[in-house]
């Protein structure tokens, strides 16, 4: 049995070839602050760790 996906990662699988940029600005204009808040969050804290290979970020 395959349980329903949150509408969030349903809008994110469906919008996966815009970039950041775009997808912040649909999270605007479908009030989806959270959302924005979320990713703006990633954008800033944790992709820049991805381009140093930050060793802390292994699971």
């Amino acid at each position: 049995e395959q349980r329903p996906q949150s509408p969030t990662l349903e809008f994110l699988l469906r919008n996966s070839q815009r970039t950041v940029g775009q997808l912040m600005e649909l999270f605007r204009l479908y009030h989806r602050a959270d959302v924005e808040k979320v990713l703006r969050r990633w954008v800033d804290e944790e992709w820049p760790k991805r381009e140093r290979g930050d060793p802390s970020r292994h699971f």
